[in-house]
């Protein structure tokens, strides 16, 4: 065994997640994996309909008190390395101080930035100073830091250099954003076009069922979602001939609260092939937008006066990073244009920004921890 690798995550392991980042490419090429879930812990009333994946249960350890996590720690062996995708806060904090005095290699994973006002690639803000400011003050207090990062993109880049471990000694290893990743694999695959009609795609948030909001406290949007979305579907598919069709979120459940799309095909597990032979897509602030972009599909962003202001904000910058047609679905005279177009500049600047842009071997995950490892260790 060339050594373990400890995945700290603060959500239920699914079968996506276990493909997403690699689990049986690392077993494969000879590691062992464990999983340390933070999902009771952080939250001892979350509750989601879904299991951890069945392959995956015995590497999963998923403590509820600060004791277990604790005695956890203990029998971590010194050449474990630890990628973490989960936060660091207040609550967690002693977990990274703790893994870190033992003295193991540790990183966290960036690999799927979207557009953010707390990130702006053009000019610095106080907000990002006075983080650093704070981060190095943790840091020199607690005399701990990461080493490294791993990321896809220039965002990647600055929201781990604002990261409350990052420091001048952290390193940087480049990979693809995940989901240019999972475009890749799935061009090899070469699948066809099964629709028999033109149609365009949602990209669905589950925005009123994702067990996320439970944590949050809120819902980002209005009661009355389904009804606005149905309404503004039923014009889209008058106007341009064409049928719309639901990209269900990766955590929907649709199977179990039934159909609010009035009857609209829902299609789970393939967004990518159903962005690749759209005419157009509708979206919020979904990050399966990359696909859009790699794929150089036009956009219409969904927004509503019903919806969060941090959601409406999130929608809004979205539209305004990819010059993409805004519509507001709580003003009835919103006008919907003759064609959809892309701005080119934007989508390559995108593509540049948040998708890919250093990882040009498209080296995989494995591949890139044993160069890490090879000179780390």
């Amino acid at each position: 065994m060339k050594g373990k690798i400890i995945f700290i995550k603060e959500s239920i392991l699914s079968k996506r997640d276990y493909e997403r980042y690699k689990f049986n490419d690392f077993i494969q090429s000879g590691y062992g994996i464990s999983v340390l879930d933070l999902t009771s812990f952080n939250n001892h009333d979350y509750k989601e309909d879904v299991d951890i994946y069945s392959i995956a249960k015995e590497i999963v350890f998923s403590p509820s008190s600060k004791k277990e996590i604790l005695e956890y720690i203990k029998g971590i062996d010194h050449n474990s390395i630890i990628i973490s995708l989960s936060r660091v806060n207040k609550k967690t904090f002693f977990i990274y101080k703790k893994i870190l005095k033992k003295g193991n290699k540790i990183g966290f994973l960036f690999l799927g930035s979207t557009p953010d006002v707390y990130f702006n690639l053009n000019k610095k803000t106080l907000r990002s100073l006075l983080r650093k400011i704070k981060n190095i003050i943790i840091q020199r207090l607690y005399g701990i830091h990461s080493h490294f990062y791993i990321v896809g993109s220039k965002v990647d880049v600055l929201k781990s250099e604002n990261h409350v471990l990052f420091s001048k000694k952290s390193r940087f290893i480049y990979h693809n954003n995940l989901d240019y990743d999972l475009y890749l694999n799935n061009e090899k695959l070469n699948n066809k076009n099964t629709s028999e009609t033109k149609y365009a795609v949602f990209l669905d948030e589950y925005c009123l069922h994702h067990p996320d909001n439970n944590i949050a406290g809120i819902s980002p949007v209005g009661k009355n979602y389904y009804s606005e979305l149905n309404s503004f579907f039923s014009k889209i598919e008058s106007k341009y001939s064409v049928k719309v069709i639901i990209a269900a979120h990766p955590r929907s459940r649709y199977d179990k609260i039934g159909n609010p799309f009035q009857g609209r095909k829902i299609l789970k597990m393939k967004t990518i092939d159903l962005v690749k032979y759209s005419e157009f897509v509708l979206a919020h602030a979904s990050t399966a937008i990359t696909m859009s972009v790699i794929y150089k599909k036009p956009i219409v962003s969904l927004t509503s006066r019903y919806y969060h202001h941090t959601y409406i904000n999130s929608i809004e910058l979205f539209s305004e990073t990819l010059s993409s047609t805004l519509i507001d679905l709580s003003n009835e005279n919103y006008r919907l244009p003759n064609s959809f177009e892309i701005n080119n500049k934007a989508y390559e600047d995108y593509h540049e920004n948040y998708i890919n842009y250093k990882n040009s071997n498209n080296l995989t995950l494995v591949n890139l921890i044993q160069d890490y490892q090879s000179i780390c260790f």
